[in-house]
């Protein structure tokens, strides 16, 4: 699957991966009860290594990889990710 990108993309996809980990940090802080975000790219083509179609960045597999050190048992009861 060939990439799309122009001028902006870079910037588009930093923000939409850089919302999805802040609003996680703010659940795990304790400064709010839950998040949601929609954001634009969602982030669901890219493989670990390779950008495809409008995504740069994997935003779901991101949120996944943050470190789960931080989390205090029980603190989190339930995620989930849609995509269409």
């Amino acid at each position: 699957m060939a990439m799309l990108l122009s001028k902006d993309s870079l910037d588009a996809a930093l923000w939409a991966v850089g919302g999805t980990l802040a609003a996680s940090d703010a659940v795990l802080d304790g400064n709010v009860s839950r998040a949601f975000c929609a954001v634009r790219p969602s982030g669901h083509h890219p493989t670990r290594t390779r950008g495809m179609a409008f995504c740069i960045f994997n935003n779901v597999a991101a949120l996944a990889g943050c470190p789960t050190s931080r989390v205090p048992p029980n603190a989190v009861n339930y995620a989930a990710a849609f995509s269409w």
